[in-house]
């Protein structure tokens, strides 16, 4: 149950920018180079991890074993998650190396992390952010759900992000 639990946690978290400008500029890059190498390095690292999972979790209860677990098994996630991005993007027959950021926008709301589970309610502030582009004369959105910060750097979650046509 508490690995059910950080793999929730891991779901909100994850890239490591100082702005949302930022996380967009790396994210849209990552992305536009099919690298999952750089996409994953803008995932959280255990330590900043450890940092979210204390910050919000009221008991001491999580082991660095099960941290690192939730970080192996999110990363993991988010490869799959990055896939299917690329798939839409091809689907799409959209040429990413092309296109270029034209808007960020950013949309603050209230997430609860352990939503269906016993307990608490645990809460934290997020940031949807949506990154505006233009590619072959068309613009596009691609939004990513949820976003946080945590140590004053930017996080994505492995959720799966949506690119739609403006």
């Amino acid at each position: 149950m508490k690995l059910l639990y950080l793999l929730c946690l891991y779901c909100t978290v994850s890239i490591a920018q100082t702005t949302p400008q930022q996380l967009a500029e790396r994210f849209f890059k990552a992305t536009a180079d099919n690298n999952l190498g750089a996409f994953k390095q803008l995932y959280p690292d255990v330590t900043a991890l450890t940092v979210f999972i204390k910050s919000v979790a009221k008991k001491n209860e999580y082991t660095d074993a099960m941290i690192e677990e939730t970080s192996y098994t999110g990363t993991n996630n988010a490869a799959n998650s990055f896939e299917t991005l690329q798939y839409q993007i091809s689907s799409l027959g959209l040429n990413m190396k092309n296109a270029k950021i034209t808007n960020v926008l950013t949309l603050n709301e209230d997430v609860q992390l352990n939503e269906g589970q016993e307990g608490d309610p645990i809460m934290v502030k997020a940031t949807k952010v949506t990154i505006q582009f233009t590619t072959a004369g068309k613009n596009y959105s691609l939004v990513i759900p949820h976003t946080l910060q945590i140590s004053g750097r930017w996080y994505i979650s492995e959720e799966q992000m949506e690119i739609s046509s403006l």
